[in-house]
């Protein structure tokens, strides 16, 4: 979970939200709640930058328009021009236990020109379940786990694995967004004195997985955001109603015995929490017998994110495969 006054979602509504981030009051588009109204009014007034999608720029991301930070506070001006580490990043903690000495990693807030921030924080139960896994996995299995991580973006599942001492595989298909993820990992060794095991890689998902089966490399966990349309790195096309089939099929195949998990999330309207279940159990059926397959969980839960006044921000769906005999509690 992110450490405390560093996120907190103050209201959403009329196709917005409204953030605050390290002190920072930022809104920016959110198409989910288009038709939802928004709470307090005033409350909105406050915000020191504001995204403005623009029509005539070029270029689209999934479902983002490109567009343009707004300052609105002298606070803003130096949000969006600042380069200092004490502003821009966010600690996230990893252990709600609340022990002595806490685990965390670090992420940095960046406004981008799709409005996002390289942050998303409705992942932040994932990641905290991701590093229970992991140090799970790791004592009973006696050695590091492997983990894969596809359409990484910047980093934040990556880092959750890595900080509980596994391998790390992180893959995304934006050469920029890879070196902010490299960035992201260099900021948390410096701030947690630790050594981090990532391997990052600018590649199209769909054919790196291939060429892991063919090298017969498997995973021991499998972490996967797909968008519902992108690019690869040499053009390739990704349609999440066309490729989601066959990637799932591979993951499968990827994945070792004899506690693996896979974790799918996505922000595609259309692709609810059933489809993705019955998308995965497809391809557990197809690897294993039915006597074989009765051995995994599925459990799947909408994804959301609480504001202030009490009210869920819808923020996507989410799948978790697990075996019977190694089931941790979200």
């Amino acid at each position: 979970m992110f450490a405390r006054d560093q996120y907190l979602l103050l209201d959403f509504g009329n196709g917005r939200r409204l953030e605050q981030w390290n002190g920072f009051i930022l809104d920016r588009l959110c198409p989910a709640v288009t038709h939802i109204l928004q709470t307090a009014s005033t409350i909105w007034k406050t915000a020191d930058a504001r995204f403005i999608p623009d029509s005539n720029l070029p270029g689209k991301k999934g479902n983002s328009e490109r567009g343009n930070w707004i300052p609105l506070t002298e606070k803003g001006h130096f949000f969006l021009e600042s380069t200092d580490f004490e502003v821009l990043t966010l600690r996230c903690d990893l252990d709600s236990s609340q022990q002595a000495q806490q685990t965390s990693f670090f992420l940095e807030l960046k406004g981008s020109p799709f409005g996002h921030l390289g942050v998303f924080p409705e992942q932040m139960p994932n990641w905290e379940y991701i590093y229970r896994y992991c140090r799970t996995a790791q004592k009973q299995l006696g050695r590091r786990v492997k983990i894969l991580n596809l359409f990484a973006y910047t980093g934040a599942s990556s880092l959750a694995a890595a900080m509980s001492g596994a391998d790390v595989v992180h893959l995304d298909a934006a050469r920029n967004i890879v070196i902010q993820a490299q960035k992201n990992a260099n900021l948390t060794e410096q701030q947690s004195s630790t050594s981090l095991s990532i391997r990052f890689i600018a590649d199209d998902v769909l054919k790196f997985v291939r060429r892991e089966l063919k090298r017969q490399n498997e995973y021991d966990g499998i972490i996967l955001d797909p968008p519902s349309y992108g690019h690869g790195t040499r053009g390739e096309v990704w349609r999440i109603s066309r490729d989601l089939p066959k990637l799932l099929n591979d993951c499968i195949s990827l994945l070792s015995d004899p506690i693996p998990f896979l974790l799918l999330t996505s922000h595609t309207p259309g692709f609810h929490k059933q489809k993705l279940s019955d998308m995965l159990q497809d391809s557990i059926r197809q690897r294993y017998s039915s006597k074989e397959s009765q051995r995994f969980l599925l459990t799947s839960n909408d994804m959301f994110i609480r504001s202030q006044y009490k009210k869920n921000l819808p923020s996507g769906q989410k799948v978790l495969l697990s075996t019977v005999d190694h089931r941790l509690e979200e």
